[in-house]
C-alpha cells in the first residue's frame, strides 16, 4: 500500500474527450453572519491596513489523495506520490475505467501537493512544497514551462472556466493569478495572515480565497485590494472553498465541520454542522448549483440543497477521512478521494458506489516504483 501519512496526491478527470490544444503553448521560460468589509489592504507594501487577530488553529493540512472530475472528453486522471518535502515527486496518468496506466513521470525537485488539468486542452499544471509551479504536456510527456512566484507550499491549482486563467494559492499566505497563455503573473493578491488553504475565481473580477486565519477574502482582480471578509464563528480556520458560478455563492468549510454559503455580496444564505471534524473539499453540482457535495475527514460526504440548506444526501465510507468529492460533468455521479489511498464513483441519486479504485505500488524497472490500479466492486 501507498505511504499514506507521506504522499501528496491530486486527480483531475476529464470525461467527454480531449479537445485541441488551445492555451498552455509557448517558450517554457456563519461565520456569525459577520461580514466586515473595513478589512482593505494597500497592496502598495503587501501589508493590512488592518491586522486581524489570528484564531489560535488546531489543524494540520492534510496530505492525501484529491480528485476531481474535469469535462473534456475520454477518462484521464493524474496522481501524485512523494516519500517526503525533499524527494522528487512523481506523476501517474491513468484510466480509471480501464485502470490503464497512460504515463508515469518524474516531475519537480520536491514533494508534488497539487495538480489542474486545463479545461480544454490536455496539458496539466503541477504545484509543489518547493512553491515551484510547472505546466506539463501529458503526451508525449516534457514540460511545457515555468510559474514562479510563490515563496512557500502550493496548496492548490484552479484554471478559470474559459482556461485562460490559472489561480495559485500556498503556505506563503498569498493567491497569484496567472495568464495560462504567456505564464505570465497578472497579479499577486496579499492579505491573508496564514497559509491559504482554497481559493476560485468567482467571475472574471473577483477571486474568493479562505485561509486559515478564519477569513475568506474577496479580491477585486484589477485593483488587487481586498473588498470584503467573511468569518466564521470565533476560532474558527476555513480549510475549504467553492464557488458556484450560475448563483453567484460562496460556500466556505472549517476545522470545526461547520460550512457556511454567502452570496457575492456577503449575505449570509445558510450555515450548518456538516461533520464531526475538518471539512476538506467543497464542490457544486454542475446544474446551476443546486447541490453543494462536502466530504470531510469524518468519512463523510454529504449532500447539500444550495436552496434550503438542507442535506438531501449522506455518502459514507466508514471513518476512513475524505480529502476530497467532486461532481461528474453531467452531475450523476461524484468522485471521492480517501486516506485509505482509494477512490470512489458514486452514483449520486441512488447514493451508492459504483466502483472503488486502489492504488498500490510495485517495483519497476530499475527499481523505480510503479503505480497500479485496481477496481472492485463495493
Amino acid at each position: 500500500m501507498l505511504r499514506t501519512a507521506q504522499i501528496a496526491a491530486a486527480m483531475q478527470l476529464l470525461l467527454t474527450g480531449l479537445l485541441p490544444a488551445v492555451a498552455l503553448v509557448g517558450a517554457v521560460p456563519r461565520v456569525g453572519a459577520e461580514i466586515t468589509n473595513h478589512n482593505i489592504y494597500d497592496t502598495r507594501d503587501a501589508a493590512p491596513m488592518m491586522t486581524p487577530a489570528v484564531p489560535r488553529v488546531v489543524y494540520a493540512p492534510s496530505q492525501n489523495w484529491r480528485a476531481a472530475y474535469r469535462p473534456p472528453e475520454g477518462e484521464l486522471a493524474a496522481a501524485l506520490s512523494s516519500s517526503t518535502d525533499d524527494t522528487p515527486g512523481r506523476v501517474t496518468l491513468f484510466n480509471p475505467r480501464t485502470r490503464r496506466v497512460i504515463h508515469t513521470f518524474s516531475a519537480g525537485r520536491s514533494a508534488l501537493t497539487a495538480v489542474a488539468f486545463h479545461p480544454f486542452s490536455p496539458f496539466l499544471a503541477i504545484g509543489g512544497a518547493d512553491g515551484q509551479i510547472t505546466v506539463w504536456n501529458p503526451g508525449p510527456v516534457f514540460p511545457e514551462g515555468q510559474l514562479l512566484g510563490h515563496q512557500g507550499k502550493v496548496n492548490g491549482l484552479d484554471f478559470s472556466q474559459g482556461g485562460g486563467r490559472l489561480v495559485s494559492w500556498s503556505d506563503d499566505r498569498t493567491v497569484i493569478l496567472w495568464e495560462s497563455r504567456t505564464r505570465l503573473m497578472l497579479r499577486r493578491f496579499t492579505g491573508h495572515t496564514a497559509p491559504v488553504m482554497a481559493a476560485a475565481m468567482l467571475d472574471s473580477n473577483m477571486i474568493a480565497s479562505a485561509s486559515l486565519d478564519g477569513r475568506v477574502l474577496l479580491f477585486d482582480v484589477d485593483s488587487g485590494v481586498a473588498t470584503m471578509a467573511l468569518r466564521g464563528a470565533r476560532g474558527e480556520a476555513f480549510t475549504a472553498l467553492a464557488v458556484n458560478h450560475a448563483e453567484e455563492l460562496i460556500a466556505a468549510g472549517t476545522n470545526t465541520g461547520r460550512i457556511y454559503v454567502w452570496s457575492r455580496e456577503g449575505t449570509l444564505q445558510f450555515s450548518a454542522d456538516a461533520h464531526r471534524s475538518a471539512v476538506e473539499s467543497l464542490s457544486f453540482s454542475p446544474d446551476g448549483g443546486k447541490i453543494l457535495a462536502s466530504g470531510g475527514r469524518d468519512g463523510r460526504v454529504v449532500l447539500w440543497n444550495t436552496a434550503s440548506g438542507v442535506p438531501t444526501g449522506d455518502l459514507s465510507n466508514g471513518q476512513v477521512p475524505v480529502h476530497d468529492a467532486r461532481f461528474s460533468a453531467r452531475g450523476d455521479q461524484l468522485l471521492s478521494a480517501s486516506a485509505d489511498n482509494t477512490i470512489r464513483r458514486w452514483d449520486v441519486i441512488g447514493r451508492a458506489v459504483l466502483e472503488r479504485y486502489v492504488l498500490e505500488e510495485s517495483a519497476g524497472r530499475s527499481g523505480v516504483e510503479d503505480w497500479m490500479l485496481d477496481a472492485a466492486k463495493e
